[in-house]
């Protein structure tokens, strides 16, 4: 469970690598460990997706970008320039978008 200013968030795509190498003092023969792990926007999977995924992977991240900020403001976190106009922004993106839900 991810969270953000202590509250669950879902992530929108991660992806992890598993790396294995041979290993003869394991037990197994092998050496397996996690190589890395990459968020959201990093991992488009797109040359396997059967729809363009691009359109809908934007979107929700518009989307979770909104969400982020609207708690980032209600918990009063500090953030680089004007939280009033901050605000004013995700004013317009909630009505040029829609309410979140």
């Amino acid at each position: 469970v991810n969270k953000w200013e202590g509250k669950p968030i879902h992530t929108l795509v991660n992806r992890i690598d598993i790396g294995v190498v041979p290993d003869k003092s394991k037990k197994e023969g092998w050496h397996i460990f996690v190589n890395e792990i990459e968020p959201q926007m990093t991992t488009w999977l797109g040359r396997y997706c059967p729809f363009v995924i691009q359109d809908k992977v934007g979107e929700a991240c518009v989307k979770q970008s909104r969400q982020m900020l609207r708690a980032s403001l209600a918990a009063k976190r500090k953030l680089p320039g004007s939280t009033e106009k901050l605000r004013q922004l995700l004013d317009i993106l909630d009505q040029r978008l829609g309410p979140l839900s």
